[in-house]
């Protein structure tokens, strides 16, 4: 990675520890403010700073080598998780994801749940990261640009060639009545030129 993407990568992994393991953490169970901002930072500013980084394979490749043949290899050869991947990217999926991540933990009963049971609060925080992570990875990922026009595009363009378009059609028509117009006022010159000549 350039050295820009491994400051990103480094900005964001510090901000999410920041989130979980500052201060921030245990006031934001006792003050609002403090809450908000601790969201803010794992659904948002972290993981945006991560995915700008594009780390790619760093992260598999700094776990245990066990790990990497057992878990993480099988996992990057399935087709399942290609697919699921392609499905929670998505603009719409991710999009709604993220924004129930945020909304579904403010109803009254699980927020309050999130606050008086460990577990349940790990559970939000993950989800948070998880669906910030992937709506980022849809806003900043790399789609596939067309290197040249498809055949379609260019049947549409040859039948414009050779079918004008009703705008050009008015216009040779508003050409030929001028020329009408020209030719009917040069003869009637012509006309009255002549009689009074007779």
């Amino acid at each position: 990675m350039s050295v820009i993407r491994h400051v990103l990568f480094m900005m964001g992994m510090l901000t999410l520890f920041l989130s979980l393991q500052s201060p921030i953490d245990p006031m934001g169970e006792r003050l609002f403010l403090a809450h908000q901002i601790q969201h803010l930072i794992l659904r948002m500013i972290g993981p945006m700073l991560v995915v700008l980084a594009r780390p790619q394979g760093a992260p598999v490749a700094g776990l245990p080598k066990r790990v990497r043949r057992r878990v993480a290899a099988p996992l990057m050869k399935s087709g399942a998780l290609s697919s699921a991947y392609n499905l929670l990217t998505r603009p719409l999926v991710s999009f709604v994801l993220f924004v129930l991540s945020l909304y579904v933990w403010q109803i009254p009963p699980v927020h309050n749940a999130a606050l008086l049971n460990s577990l349940i609060h790990w559970a939000m925080h993950l989800t948070m990261l998880a669906t910030g992570l992937l709506f980022f990875a849809m806003v900043f990922g790399r789609r596939d640009v067309p290197s040249a026009p498809s055949a379609h595009s260019a049947t549409l363009r040859d039948d414009r060639n050779e079918h004008p378009s009703g705008c050009d059609h008015s216009l040779q028509d508003h050409r030929s009545l001028h020329r009408l117009r020209h030719r009917g006022a040069a003869l009637r010159h012509r006309a009255a030129h002549r009689r009074d000549r007779g």
